[in-house]
């Protein structure tokens, strides 16, 4: 089998498969452009119907993982090096969540799936299958050159990864706006159904859309990195990088000893105190609702109100199980409340107060001190390791590495 893989062969693969994707992008935007038919057939101008077909999240990210197998090809053969890991990681989490919001999501619609042509099933499982399985293949051949540590992601590249979507979902809001108020077809507007705020209960379904993609952004993201520390350690065993593997490991179960600060202990209380009250407010909102209404003199809807509740309900209650956990000196708890802490940021009943507390808990939970000589004394006291592995690690070479290095 390895005669199939040499680094020449591997270069001819790639080339095929660029040309190959190139050739179908062009066909799938001559022809959405030409068709007469669906959603097209309602956009008499060249121009609307060049608007449309780029406001899909779909398109964006399958141009996306072209242009990067374009910038890999030109970075392996002049360079001989791979794009950044965040670049890498980044489009993989996009197309991976073209793929599964389409066919967890919009397949399910009846008349989307019975409506389709047969090229428009060719195109659609192009899009959304053969593409994004091409692109986490890639992902995974590539994957395991350097570990990458979790506790810096939440920092600085995690943002930026989720800054596209973030950028993409606005915009694509203005622009069905601008369309709204030009009076152009509903069915027009914004480009996936659960966008749609003008429809009935359609902020309801906006917020459940927007937290949905938000927290597949953020799970994806950990995913992949964990698939890369995976392949990782099993590259360096294999090289017989014992020592190499064993120092990570150290570094990793040091966290565990990790001494919980007095900020640390504010933010977990202040959490469980704010998800306790968020979920008695949800029960007792929607009980109580044509009161609540009468008394805020605010006319609601009833399926709006049991979204909300329902959204804020599940984020306060996983708030809760990891601020207790949090509690007990786990690190990946605290991570967990911080990022639960700022999807309550956007859903909160205490009005003002309750996203200022989630803004202080997030801050807190996602700016963890490092650990400590005396967190690294805490692990030592409990693993007795060889004497002169402890010379190793004493000298802060484990530190050093968790500070300096990914």
């Amino acid at each position: 089998m390895k005669h199939f893989f040499t680094d020449r062969k591997l270069l001819i693969y790639r080339i095929i498969g660029i040309m190959l994707i190139f050739a179908f992008l062009v066909c799938d935007f001559i022809l959405a452009l030409k068709t007469k038919s669906g959603i097209y057939g309602q956009l008499p101008s060249f121009l609307e119907r060049l608007s449309h077909y780029y406001s899909y999240f779909t398109t964006q990210t399958n141009y996306l993982v072209f242009v990067y197998f374009i910038f890999y090809l030109f970075q392996k053969k002049f360079k001989n090096t791979k794009p950044d890991f965040i670049i890498r990681l980044m489009v993989t989490v996009y197309i991976t969540m073209t793929m599964l919001v389409f066919w967890l999501g919009l397949a399910v619609q009846g008349d989307i799936v019975t409506n389709m042509s047969v090229y428009e099933w060719i195109s659609t499982f192009i899009l959304h299958t053969i593409i994004p399985i091409a692109m986490i293949l890639s992902y995974i051949v590539t994957a395991g050159d350097t570990f990458y540590k979790f506790e810096i992601h939440h920092k600085t590249n995690y943002w930026l990864i989720c800054l596209y979507p973030t950028l993409y979902l606005i915009c694509i809001l203005i622009r069905g706006y601008i369309r709204h108020i030009d009076h152009q077809p509903d069915n027009t507007l914004f480009p996936y159904f659960f966008l749609n705020f003008y429809v009935t209960n359609g902020f309801a379904l906006l917020a459940v859309g927007s937290v949905l993609i938000f927290t597949l952004c953020t799970s994806f993201q950990y995913f992949y990195i964990w698939i890369n520390n995976l392949f990782y350690f099993r590259k360096q065993i294999k090289e017989n990088n014992i020592t190499k593997v064993d120092q990570i490991k150290i570094m990793i179960n040091i966290k565990k000893h990790r001494q919980l600060d007095q900020k640390g202990k504010v933010a977990m209380i202040l959490a469980i105190v704010v998800a306790i009250f968020n979920i008695i407010f949800s029960v007792l909102y929607y009980v109580y609702r044509d009161m609540w209404s009468k008394i805020l003199n605010f006319p609601y809807q009833k399926e709006l109100v049991l979204a909300f509740s329902i959204i804020i309900s599940i984020f306060s209650i996983i708030t809760l199980v990891f601020a207790i956990l949090g509690l007990k000196n786990l690190y990946w708890a605290r991570i967990v409340v911080g990022f639960c802490s700022i999807a309550l940021v956007c859903f909160n009943w205490i009005w003002i107060l309750g996203p200022v507390f989630d803004i202080v808990i997030a801050t807190l939970c996602l700016n963890n001190h490092k650990y400590s000589k005396a967190d690294l004394d805490a692990y030592l006291a409990t693993h007795q390791q060889p004497l002169k592995y402890k010379a190793k690690i004493i000298p802060n070479k484990i530190i050093a590495f968790d500070e300096d290095e990914k």
